[in-house]
């Protein structure tokens, strides 16, 4: 691995509502983050600029191709007492957004909606109840109309799908679908796919996945903020499975 004190990447500036251009010019690499998939802020040209998108977002991407884009606004101070939250929780990991270009019939997925309602292993089950109790604490104690005043980042769920073995060829089984029908899959706001993401229809909603070197790591479910009804009348997706909706506190066994 070469040393990566004193390269540089080439970064261009667009502005986040407009697209214009800002200003372009060489970063230190060693001064970026490994990744912009968190909400970054940055200093520059003497003000707090807060990155809205990122192409690529990880630094192992652009390390090697030497040029980064970035959407930036800049940064608004409000009083935090003030803030809420449109969510309970969120998941803090979004997934690698340098996949191909952009269809119009891929399934986008909003940024806060990713992993919301989630098919998990069983060895997850114990730390599913210490998130689910979290969220519960954010409902009762921490609500204000339909909004938040706090929001809990899920930390203890981030490999879902930890000790399981499954293609994308048995999730065709499970759904009773054809590959031919799966789509690609899109974080709003990106102009590339999600790597290894896919995404299918099934009794009108949405089932959606990553599987890098052919192995399901992520298998998630969106309904534009519909309840999952269908779940239970699929059957579990690989044995031991469960199904959790983080936002309404919900887990349902799977038989």
């Amino acid at each position: 691995m070469w040393n990566l004190f004193g390269r540089t990447v080439h970064v261009e500036f667009f502005d986040a509502d407009s697209g214009k251009l800002l200003f372009s010019g060489k970063q230190k690499l060693e001064v970026l983050p490994d990744s912009f998939a968190l909400a970054t802020t940055l200093h520059l040209k003497e003000k707090q600029w807060s990155v809205v998108r990122a192409e690529p977002t990880d630094k192992s991407i652009f390390q090697r191709t030497r040029a980064l884009k970035l959407w930036i606004a800049p940064v608004t101070m409000v009083d935090p007492s003030k803030l809420l939250f449109s969510l309970p929780t969120v998941d803090p990991l979004w997934p690698d957004s340098s996949g191909a270009a952009a269809a119009d019939t891929d399934l986008v997925i909003h940024e806060d909606d990713w992993r919301q309602s989630e098919w998990l292993a069983a060895p997850m089950r114990p730390h599913a109840e210490v998130e689910m109790n979290h969220i519960r604490a954010i409902h009762e104690l921490e609500s204000v109309g339909d909004a938040f005043r706090k929001c809990h980042v899920r930390k203890t769920v981030s490999d879902p799908l930890a000790q399981i073995i499954l293609s994308v060829q048995d999730i065709c089984k499970w759904l009773r679908c054809a590959e031919l029908e799966f789509r690609s899959l899109r974080i709003h706001g990106n102009s590339a796919c999600v790597s290894h993401g896919f995404a299918v229809q099934k009794d009108q909603v949405w089932v959606y996945g990553v599987a890098p070197n052919a192995n399901v790591t992520i298998l998630g479910f969106h309904n534009h903020d519909a309840a999952a009804p269908a779940v239970s009348e699929w059957g579990p997706p690989f044995p031991g499975a469960f199904f959790a909706e983080w936002c309404r506190c919900s887990i349902v066994e799977l038989k």
